[in-house]
């Protein structure tokens, strides 16, 4: 029943030592500051609030139509390029060419219509060995269905279930647990406990995307819809307390600023490792590029061009087949 320090000595050492594997970053780094009441507040950017861990739960909501789907496929987008992070996806809210192309733009930082002979095969060679995707148009699927899906990739590090509102209810029988007769809580914890296993299990991270409650909508101040917490979900609760990471994707389509996306990081559960909450009032702010080919920076930097170099050094000497 109990542990002890010799039996966690090795990872203790690294973190003595200041060696234990940190989580990785997109490329977007460095820091701005913002006075407030009289002093400084250093807001730095993505990387330093927002890593890739292995074996991380997270999970990512916002208000409809604010890009949530396309922030995260340009953050995987990033780190398969800059890292060779190999990822899952399901998003029955968007078609699979949708997101093939999506991949492919932000890959190629072009509108697909502008690719050449050239840049169609080299993108179609990036998805290929990066990304996998769920067909969602026939059959719909409950998260234990998605789950397995790992097993036929052994390589991948992060599986993306988008929404939670449009997976089936898993109703089998896990352990002497009847699922179809848990109350909708009781469920929901049920479902928490079984990623936290899944993502301990496989070393794989599981990124949940969920809307938040109609109430949420209804949140204004000054005439502005205000953005949503991490706990304005259905099953709220018990979803964020059992996450390793929360973010909310927010962005004004109303506003002066339409094609300017926040991103607010809500919890990281073990910042040794990297990650960290943004200030309420300082989100980090990314901007679409026109044509909706990626995201930029405050500096104008896009991650996937500054990691370029670091994919073809890995790509010299060879090249994935596709079949």
């Amino acid at each position: 029943m109990f542990t002890t320090f010799d039996d966690n000595k090795e990872e203790i050492d690294l973190f003595i030592n200041n060696k234990f594997p940190k989580g990785l970053g997109v490329g977007w780094d460095s820091t701005l500051s913002h006075n407030v009441g009289g002093g400084t507040i250093e807001q730095k950017r993505l990387d330093d609030y927002l890593v890739h861990k292995k074996g991380d739960f997270g999970l990512i909501t916002g208000h409809n139509g604010v890009g949530k789907t396309a922030v995260f496929v340009f953050w995987v987008t990033a780190l398969a390029v800059r890292h060779g992070v190999k990822s899952i996806l399901y998003s029955c809210e968007n078609y699979n060419s949708q997101l093939y192309v999506m991949i492919m733009e932000f890959f190629a930082c072009k509108k697909i219509e502008h690719f050449t002979a050239k840049d169609i095969k080299e993108s179609r060679a990036f998805m290929y060995e990066y990304f996998k995707i769920i067909d969602s148009t026939k059959k719909s699927y409950n998260y234990i269905d998605l789950m397995k899906s790992k097993k036929q990739w052994a390589e991948a590090e992060i599986l993306f279930v988008d929404p939670l509102s449009k997976l089936d209810k898993f109703t089998g029988e896990i352990r002497g647990v009847n699922y179809a007769k848990l109350a909708a809580y009781d469920y929901t914890k049920k479902m928490v406990s079984d990623i936290n296993a899944f993502k301990v299990s496989n070393n794989c991270s599981f990124w949940l995307s969920a809307h938040p409650t109609s109430s949420a909508s209804r949140n204004r101040q000054d005439g502005k819809l205000m953005p949503p917490t991490d706990y304005d979900i259905d099953g709220g609760g018990a979803l964020s307390n059992g996450a390793d990471a929360a973010v909310v994707v927010h962005r004004d389509k109303d506003g002066d600023d339409p094609f300017t996306s926040e991103v607010h990081v809500k919890k990281v559960k073990f910042k040794k490792t990297g990650g960290a909450e943004t200030h309420r009032d300082y989100p980090v702010r990314i901007k679409m590029i026109s044509g909706g080919t990626g995201f930029v920076d405050d500096k104008n930097r896009n991650p996937i061009e500054l990691s370029k170099q670091m994919y073809n050094d890995r790509h010299t000497t060879r090249q994935p087949q596709i079949t």
